[in-house]
């Protein structure tokens, strides 16, 4: 089965022959589904926040979250925490700076740090926020029942502690999956 990106798995036709969009094959890995879902999810997350305070835009709500319990957490440990570039989690925190959201400052024992706290904005916005991200998940998940519910993220957050460097090693030492063989 083929799915069009964003639209919440609406079947995706190849306008040049009048037939479904083949994934090849991207139609059997996990990786294009949480794909799929992600994008449908931060593309309704998006529309939501359109009118709010913080705007649309990825990485701000989670971003809010983490600060929120981690305060004074600095914008690199962020940045790798969800695997951004540095200079993308620096535009996040500004635009969150600008909205009055979080304040930066610069660390007292090493100045090239940058500690983010939250505003008293931000502070109130947080309970706020955490409804809209605990809403969107459910409504995402919904097909799910409790059981697979709690399954499926039991099996991503297991994923998600075989970080990217274990990934990259699996790469390299591989013979099936390494680059470096024909």
């Amino acid at each position: 089965m083929t799915y069009e990106l964003g639209t919440g798995a609406q079947p995706a036709q190849n306008q040049a022959v009048g037939k479904p969009v083949e994934l090849g094959v991207l139609s059997n890995l996990v990786t294009t589904y949480l794909h799929l879902v992600l994008t449908a999810a931060e593309t309704t997350l998006d529309r939501r926040m359109r009118d709010h305070v913080l705007g649309p835009g990825k990485g701000k709500l989670s971003s809010l979250s983490v600060i929120a319990n981690n305060p004074g957490i600095s914008q690199v440990e962020l940045a790798r925490l969800f695997g951004r570039n540095r200079s993308t989690q620096f535009r996040i925190i500004r635009d969150l700076e600008k909205r009055g959201v979080v304040r930066s400052e610069v660390d007292p024992t090493e100045r090239r740090r940058h500690n983010i706290h939250l505003t008293p904005l931000g502070e109130q916005l947080s309970s706020e926020l955490d409804v809209i991200i605990g809403l969107l998940d459910e409504q995402v998940f919904s097909v799910l029942s409790e059981s697979e519910y709690k399954s499926f993220l039991e099996s991503l957050k297991k994923l998600c502690s075989f970080n990217v460097d274990g990934f990259d090693q699996l790469w390299t030492t591989s013979n099936r999956y390494s680059p470096h063989t024909a």
